[in-house]
């Protein structure tokens, strides 16, 4: 989901070694709550606090930061729109497979997820503000479906490491396209990622992509 909720809160907080945020105001936050850093180092990376705490992984620092309330799917693709043999399908990378998304839990800014719908379909409209700045990813050593965040079709960025390998579905064919990054560029194909579509990226090692579109 490309487009976020208007900010709660946009200024200067402290963030401790625990994850705890410091802010220059007192602020009621709603249960689940995203943060974004807006300058220095670390700008793009975004983390989840619920009910006041931080439950991802963010680095200590002082910076420029948003607070916006969080996706959940249930918001973005309500059960009463679905049938009861459509899917939300969310890739456990432990486990090496799709398994039922958590249809009430924070949609994290960089997760994408399976969309199987078995009748006819049907369209939603979605309104928002775009980001200011592009995400920076936390990457694994492994496989995960991703998004990188784009609000216009563009070719996948080609600045990770040598041997990535990607794999993008593609509806006409009912099938994925698959693409290996070498001496900088994609083969066969520079793949094109359209709004609201994601990937599976598979790397050998970590990585704090900024895929700078």
């Amino acid at each position: 989901m490309p487009l976020v909720k208007p900010a709660l809160y946009t200024g200067t907080a402290t963030i401790a070694e625990d994850g705890t945020v410091t802010l220059p105001q007192s602020l009621k936050l709603p249960t689940f709550t995203e943060l974004e850093i807006l300058d220095g180092p670390h700008t793009g990376l975004t983390a989840t606090i619920e009910s006041g705490k931080v439950i991802t992984t963010i680095p200590a620092t002082t910076a420029r930061i948003t607070l916006r309330p969080h996706h959940t799917l249930e918001a973005l693709l309500p059960a009463t729109e679905l049938s009861d043999e459509d899917r939300l399908l969310a890739y456990d990378t432990a486990k090496g497979t799709f398994v039922a998304a958590e249809v009430d839990a924070p949609f994290a800014a960089h997760t994408g997820i399976l969309v199987k719908i078995t009748s006819s379909g049907f369209t939603r409209a979605y309104t928002g503000e775009v980001r200011s700045k592009a995400l920076r990813i936390p990457l694994i050593k492994g496989t995960q479906l991703i998004t990188t965040g784009t609000l216009t079709s563009a070719e996948v960025p080609t600045n990770l490491s040598e041997g990535d390998r990607l794999r993008l579905w593609q509806p006409a064919t009912s099938d994925y396209s698959s693409h290996t990054l070498e001496n900088g560029q994609w083969t066969p194909a520079s793949p094109t990622v359209k709004p609201f579509e994601c990937l599976f990226l598979i790397r050998s090692s970590p990585l704090l992509w900024l895929p700078q579109l």
